[in-house]
């Protein structure tokens, strides 16, 4: 059986490779690494309880424990997402990070806000899709600043969300 040699394929000046990839993700730059990709990077998890801070302060979020052992986890910080729950899809932003604000924590809580959505979201699975990276995690003075910019942060992914959707592609 013969062998056929595939050409090193290249984009912006540098080769695709899962190297290149897993860089671009580590560093936070997911509309280059969904570029190389050819399609959105994804994480997928169950819902499990946190520490339900974010119902307090109006943006209630689905704590993710990612079942993909090896899964590359995206830089600490913001990003605009869109998530698929039982079929249906949601747009929302995404948190990765260790909650400085709130908590001395060294373990990486990743959780995600849905829009428009309320309900009971324990046990079940999602899929997020990374569309953009909003800001890097970092610490606030109060929690009033860290409400502030939160707000801040969802006017910008809604705002990154609308663009996303009116220059996607048509497949």
């Amino acid at each position: 059986m013969p062998v056929i040699r595939a050409e090193e394929l290249l984009i912006d000046g540098g080769k695709v490779s899962s190297t290149r990839i897993r860089k671009l993700l580590k560093e936070g730059d997911v509309m280059r690494a969904n570029s190389l990709l050819s399609y959105k990077y994804t994480l997928s998890g169950k819902i499990v309880e946190g520490y339900r801070v974010g119902r307090t302060i109006g943006f209630p979020t689905a704590n993710i424990r990612s079942w993909e052992r090896y899964k590359v986890v995206p830089a600490l910080g913001v990003y605009a997402v869109r998530v698929l729950l039982q079929g249906a899809p949601y747009e929302g932003m995404l948190y990765i990070g260790k909650r400085p604000t709130l908590h001395a924590d060294s373990e990486i809580s990743v959780e995600v806000n849905l829009f428009n959505f309320s309900g009971n979201l324990y046990n079940r699975s999602l899929t997020v899709e990374f569309i953009d990276f909003i800001r890097p995690d970092q610490k606030f003075e109060t929690m009033e600043l860290l409400v502030e910019q939160i707000h801040k942060d969802k006017r910008i992914v809604q705002q990154r969300l609308r663009e996303e959707r009116l220059f996607k592609p048509s497949s």
